[in-house]
């Protein structure tokens, strides 16, 4: 029997979902991110915590916030259909 160990932990390779938004920026000159959340789980107190604390940390990094209609648009004028 063969054992692998890592001297990586999990906690070190884990990411937020601020890393998203971090990675995004970092690669690309445009991009829409979207997170979904369920009503009856986003709903919890604690989670709606975590939301918050998300929504302030992708304010800070610059994040702008647009409805999905507002930002399909935007990416229509980037990125013009072509046939």
């Amino acid at each position: 029997m063969t054992t692998r160990t890592s001297s990586t932990s999990a906690a070190s390779t884990s990411c937020c979902p601020a890393c998203d938004f971090r990675y995004m920026v970092e690669t690309c000159d445009w991009g829409v991110l979207s997170y979904t959340f369920h009503p009856q789980v986003i709903g919890r107190g604690h989670r709606m915590l975590m939301l918050e604390r998300l929504i302030e940390s992708l304010a800070e990094r610059g994040a702008a916030f647009a409805r999905m209609d507002v930002a399909a648009a935007e990416f229509a004028e980037r990125v013009p259909l072509t046939r």
